[in-house]
């Protein structure tokens, strides 16, 4: 349970940097990074509580 949490926390806060690093730098577009934080810590809260709810 733990691998898959950690697995997919690594998935999820690199697909993060992609998509800001994307905006920035094609669309000019800066995103706040307290709205990055909230995503990551929100996506990773999100796996954690469906891998309880199957188990």
């Amino acid at each position: 349970m733990f691998k898959d949490i950690l697995k997919f926390s690594i998935y999820w806060i690199l697909f993060l940097f992609f998509w800001q690093f994307t905006f920035s730098l094609f669309l000019n577009i800066e995103i706040n990074w307290g709205i990055f934080v909230a995503m990551s810590i929100g996506g990773v809260i999100g796996k954690w509580f469906k891998i309880n709810i199957k188990n």
